[in-house]
């Protein structure tokens, strides 16, 4: 007995029509936050409501690269927070802006970069930092950090691609900002909220 042809337009029409769709679904997914709006609507910082003693802010992190412990919210100038993962070509394009902010502002500011990834190895993120000279301070955060964040800043700390950039005032105000922010925006994020 033989097996049905199936006719070759019909089948790659079908295909087409799942790949299509498939594409959308995931450019939707990638366009627009939870409650369906677009989230690049504006450029102006959010604010993020955290109680002073949030886990995030008080919480034990080690620099992979130095093995330092500190806190997010023990410094006395302004803090940069960012989520990432080694993988990710955004967050990538963060750290040439990060890089470039850093050197310009020579000490006067923190930058934090964390990755959300609990198995992540802390050999591998130290080797990431090293490979590029990046010079401020890597960890791995703790579920209980990785929990505070998504409260008070949002699910999309867990997804390296869209994750925010967080500043984080000497005053203890915080302001959250979509991922690329240019390294002249930072001076100017500073003059403005802290």
């Amino acid at each position: 007995m033989s097996t049905p042809q199936r006719n070759p337009i019909e089948r790659r029409a079908v295909l087409g029509s799942i790949a299509v769709g498939a594409i959308g679904a995931i450019a939707g997914c990638l366009d627009e936050s939870e409650d369906g709006t677009d989230d690049d609507s504006s450029d102006e910082p959010e604010p993020v409501s955290s109680d002073e003693d949030a886990a995030w802010q008080t919480t034990s992190l080690t620099d992979v690269r130095t093995d330092e412990e500190f806190t997010l919210g023990e410094f006395d100038h302004p803090l940069f927070l960012h989520t990432f993962s080694t993988g990710c070509a955004t967050c990538h394009s963060q750290h040439y802006e990060f890089e470039e902010f850093y050197e310009r502002a020579e000490g006067d500011v923190e930058i934090v970069d964390v990755t959300t990834d609990v198995g992540a190895s802390p050999d591998d993120i130290r080797a990431y930092a090293e490979d590029d000279d990046y010079e401020w301070r890597f960890a791995i955060a703790e579920e209980e950090v990785i929990e505070g964040l998504v409260s008070d800043v949002g699910r999309d700390v867990t997804n390296s691609a869209r994750s925010p950039v967080v500043m984080i005032c000497p005053d203890g105000e915080s302001y959250r900002y979509e991922k690329r922010v240019d390294a002249d925006e930072f001076e100017s994020m500073i003059d403005d909220e802290c």
